[in-house]
């Protein structure tokens, strides 16, 4: 694991034993350990690649500067409550789509014990995204605007979604309703806002920059989002699952994606009454009926022709910033996205035709599901001094680098809190008993949920 993720885990470490220990509630044995184990299983388990994308967007801003501990703390915090608020959505989503599994595990509602207790859990997720924001940004000058940031941008996430339920109500399937223009706004809203505005608003904000000025970047952002969820719907289908990590069931689950709104654009009479007979079976030979349909329409060839569009425009409206340093945020989004298709490849030049080359890590330390393993290692207490995380892995602790009532303070440096305050005992992590996995409920087909999105 990197540096950069192990040091970011640690982080999440220091900002759950705040939340199990808020003086805001009374806990007892039985409420903290659910609080607990409905983290570690819920918040820390996927690529924490929108969180890390803080930390990475605030170095940059900064001109690639080394990052002070608490400049390091701080921007993680923010990362971490994008993870949170990923969560929170990830919860529902489930609950809201029936699915069963999630990152390789149960969904949270269908552990045993858990079911619509996971819809309160959803609640205290969002809630918790404030009480970190109070305990480390309320003395800020940007506190409100952070506040502001995150209400808008779940807004705007919970809009998407309910476009995208809305279309798709069971019982009411009508591919009439399918359109480009739809496929546009239900990931705009859905996707873009919170996966990739989010973290570069985080980053503008602690760099003491006014959001309302950078429009323009909010506007290139959502258009990265939109290209990265044609490319997803584009692999769903087109992709090998030994690549992409799933098997694609777009068409199995009737997702209003580019794929099958482009086929209805182009498509002739008998082309769409095939599609309306077929789209959103499970039956193979339905699904087998509509991809040969996709090939026989050139949708790959579609795709790379959008594919080079998008960069094109993508690297013509980055190149246009008068900011070095917001051009440099920019196109490191970009260049983890472009021709995107390989998990496993090395370090790669991706070159579109007329565009400056680009260099393209596609093997990133920060791709890749973290492991409870990992967690469980990297949030393990040690002692270190409570102003900031150090760099050397000897002689630290997990202290919150800030002093206010309900600061987490280690077992180590309890007695030095603010007027001799104890804090009460820290918490044991129960991340061993996540790693069991439990058996699907009443027997039913397990299908990975869609990961599109919300993912």
């Amino acid at each position: 694991m990197s540096d950069l993720k192990s040091r970011f885990i640690e982080v999440y470490g220091v900002l759950k034993q705040e939340l199990l220990n808020d003086p805001a509630f009374e806990f007892d044995h039985d409420s903290r350990q659910w609080v607990d184990r409905m983290l570690d299983y819920n918040v820390p388990g996927g690529k924490l690649n929108r969180g890390l994308s803080v930390v990475d967007s605030y170095r940059l801003l900064k001109e690639g500067k080394e990052l002070t501990d608490d400049e390091f703390f701080l921007s993680s915090a923010l990362g971490w409550c994008i993870e949170w608020l990923q969560a929170y959505f990830l919860v529902l989503d489930d609950i809201m789509d029936g699915s069963h599994t999630r990152r390789g595990q149960p969904c949270w509602f269908r552990v045993p014990k858990v079911g619509m207790i996971a819809a309160n859990d959803g609640v205290l997720l969002r809630n918790h995204i404030s009480r970190i924001l109070k305990n480390h940004f309320r003395d800020k000058p940007y506190y409100v605007d952070l506040l502001d940031l995150f209400n808008e941008v779940e807004f705007q996430t919970a809009s998407g979604q309910m476009i995208d339920l809305i279309t798709t109500i069971e019982g009411e399937k009508d591919l009439s309703k399918y359109s480009l223009p739809l496929h546009r706004r239900i990931v705009q809203y859905k996707t873009a806002y919170y996966s990739f505005y989010l973290p570069v608003a985080c980053a503008l904000l602690m760099a003491g920059e006014n959001l309302d000025k950078h429009v323009e970047v909010k506007d290139i952002l959502v258009q990265m989002g939109i290209y990265f969820q044609v490319q997803d719907d584009f692999l769903d289908c087109f992709g090998s699952p030994e690549v992409i990590g799933k098997v694609g069931t777009d068409i199995e689950d009737y997702k209003c994606s580019w794929l099958v709104v482009k086929a209805l654009e182009l498509c002739n009479e008998e082309q769409k009454k095939l599609v309306h007979e077929n789209y959103g079976k499970v039956d193979p030979a339905c699904v087998a009926k509509v991809k040969e349909l996709y090939k026989t329409l050139d949708l790959e060839g579609a795709f790379v022709e959008y594919e080079k569009e998008s960069y094109e425009k993508l690297t013509k409206s980055i190149e246009a910033h008068p900011t070095k340093e917001v051009q440099a945020v920019l196109k490191s989004f970009l260049a983890k996205i472009y021709k995107r298709q390989n998990t496993n490849a090395e370090t790669q030049e991706q070159t579109s035709p007329g565009t400056p080359k680009m260099k393209i890590n596609t093997k990133n330390p920060q791709v890749g599901d973290t492991s409870l393993a990992d967690i469980k290692r990297e949030s393990s207490f040690s002692p270190r001094s409570p102003k900031g995380l150090a760099k050397s892995s000897s002689a630290r602790c997990l202290c919150s680098p800030t002093t206010h009532a309900g600061s987490f303070r280690c077992r180590h440096h309890r007695s030095l809190g603010p007027g001799g305050m104890s804090r009460g005992g820290s918490v044991g992590s129960n991340l061993s008993l996540l790693g069991t996995k439990t058996a699907p409920i009443g027997g039913s087909k397990m299908n990975t949920c869609d990961s599109s999105c919300f993912e």
